[in-house]
């Protein structure tokens, strides 16, 4: 089914959304031959005219509760335009689903999104919103995951520079590095851009001023600190785990 938002269309917002887009008004009127329709297109949709750039079309607004599917408008829109072959049927709904969107258009259904998308392509418009989600800053320091990628570019030690070569260098999963890199890229220490397949990123910095930069943002790997007070009889106690290894090795 059409997965659209059936609230009342705001007529006075659909103008302003297309003047904003195009810099024309579109003059919006009832469709006066709406009584001539068959009954079913009258009970599943509200029908306007109007007039965008000097051509005439008709506005289809789905009636409250009305669901249907892009092939089922595909045909209703076809059954107008046998009727008014010199106008454009536009579909106008508040929210129509991503999956649908691509079906209308794959169809080549033209349809006004307010606020979001314009679709007219006997008109050659294509004009949708973008909205940039902000990067925010994950916190006031680096993950362990990105702290990781910093020390590995100060020693040299990154000869590959994809989310997946980084995953299988350093036995992370591919999701965990994309991460890191998010989070540099928050921190204005890394870019990132799609190449092809893969996303590939690389540090703004290098050396010295990637240390002085980074350094403040570095977590510290002690997570706690414990007190002992010493005796003689720790002393005489069995080493073990590092201390042994390093009293009774080479390591």
């Amino acid at each position: 089914m059409l997965e659209i938002e059936t609230d009342p269309i705001d007529l006075a917002e659909l103008q302003t959304y297309v003047m904003q887009l195009l810099g024309a008004r579109i003059e919006i009127k009832p469709f006066a031959k709406a009584n001539s329709l068959p009954a079913f297109l009258r009970d599943r949709y509200s029908l306007f005219a109007a007039r965008l750039l000097n051509h005439r079309c008709i506005l289809l607004i789905a009636a409250d509760g009305i669901d249907e599917t892009p092939g089922a408008i595909t045909k209703h829109r076809a059954l107008l335009q046998r009727d008014y072959p010199d106008h454009l049927i536009i579909l106008i709904a508040n929210r129509i689903s991503t999956h649908n969107r691509q079906r209308l258009i794959a169809q080549h259904v033209p349809f006004i999104v307010p606020g979001n998308q314009m679709f007219v392509p006997d008109l050659a418009i294509d004009l949708r919103e973008h909205f940039r989600k902000q990067r925010e800053t994950p916190a006031d320091k680096l993950g362990p995951t990105a702290q990781l990628l910093v020390l590995a570019a100060l020693q040299d030690k990154l000869a590959v520079w994809t989310p997946t070569g980084l995953a299988e260098r350093f036995d992370y999963s591919i999701m965990t590095m994309s991460r890191a890199i998010d989070e540099l890229e928050a921190f204005d220490l890394a870019t990132a851009q799609v190449q092809g397949k893969f996303r590939h990123f690389q540090f703004r910095i290098t050396g010295r001023r990637l240390w002085d930069a980074a350094h403040p943002l570095l977590r510290s790997p002690v997570r706690k600190r414990h007190i002992v007070r010493h005796n003689a009889e720790l002393a005489r106690l069995p080493l073990a785990g590092e201390s042994a290894l390093a009293h009774w090795t080479d390591l």
